[in-house]
């Protein structure tokens, strides 16, 4: 396994502005939290009215959205990065460096 990480998870329905979200919060064990918003549609031309409409609720509720990393990238970046770090400065030879630099990226991408 890469890594172990236990999360848990509270799910809640909003209603708000006379529609019903559902918004999971996921908070994992090394301190990384994350929320979805999600709301159902009937047909494909309301996606774009939807997708306006999460975002305000979750301008509302203060949670600040865009591109979030996923669980595992933000707990590689977070307790892995080090470890990498201190066997680079440990390696003796330039070869040992440039695998450990391509695990990184390997992993870290």
């Amino acid at each position: 396994a890469v890594a172990e990480i236990r999360t848990v998870r509270e799910s809640r329905e909003i209603v708000w502005g006379g529609r019903r979200f559902r918004v999971d919060l996921d908070r994992a064990d090394f301190g990384y939290a994350v929320a979805e918003v999600e709301l159902q549609v009937a047909c494909e031309s309301e996606v774009e009215q939807a997708t306006t409409d999460i975002h305000a609720l979750a301008a509302a509720y203060g949670i600040v959205g865009g591109d979030v990393p996923s669980k595992l990238f933000e707990f590689l970046r977070l307790k892995c990065v080090d470890a990498m770090r201190y066997q680079w400065r440990e390696a003796r030879h330039g070869a040992e460096r440039a695998v450990a630099t391509r695990t990184l990226t390997l992993l870290c991408l």
